[in-house]
Parts: C-alpha cells; structure tokens; sequence
C-alpha cells in the first residue's frame, strides 16, 4: 500500500509542476475505505482517460522523463481493479481513488 500512495502522490506532484495543490481524502463506502487523491494539475485529457492504465502509457513530451503512468498501470495490476480515475469535483486536475476491502470491522466505543 505505502508504494502505491507514495506512486499516486508523486503522479500528483508531477502533475501539479510541485505548485500545485494535493487533497487525499479517505471515507468509507459499500464495505471499502475509499482513499483519495487528487490534485489541480492540468487534468487528464479525456482521449487519454481510456489508456491511463495500460503498462507505460504516457502523455510525456520527454524521454528524460519518467512514464508516470506505467506507476499507475503497475499498482492496479497489483491491486486488481481498486484504482480508478474519478472526475475531480470542481472539474479541474485529476482524482484517482483506491478502494480497499474491508474484512471485518470492530466498533470501538
């Protein structure tokens, strides 16, 4: 899990030129904790949306550059299916969102 937050935060930071703004939310939802995060990058653009995880997919202009999106591509391989993109509320950056099943819960009061 550390390496997966630790891959989506520095997607964020990229995205963001490191002057942007980093939100990471958590609530639960249908049995998941939903973790969230999200940023005022430059967004994604829609064409792309469909290839964000496909191994090595990037939209970077640079070869000196690392592939962010074959980081992403790398964690929903390991995790399944529990990294999606959601559109960002206020419509501007990008959101991903890792759901983590909940095996048991213990009320503590």
């Amino acid at each position: 899990m550390t390496q997966v937050f630790l891959n989506l935060l520095l997607n964020a930071a990229d995205a963001t030129g490191g002057e942007g703004r980093i939100v990471i939310d958590a609530r639960v939802a249908d049995r998941q904790v939903v973790v969230g995060f999200e940023d005022d990058g430059a967004g994604v653009a829609p064409e792309h949306r469909a290839r964000l995880f496909e191994p090595f997919f990037t939209t970077r202009m640079s070869a000196k550059a690392p592939a962010s999106g074959s980081r992403i591509a790398g964690d929903r391989r390991a995790l399944g299916r529990s990294i999606r993109f959601e559109e960002p509320p206020s419509g501007k950056g990008a959101r991903f969102a890792v759901y983590l099943a909940v095996a048991s819960a213990n009320r503590v009061t």
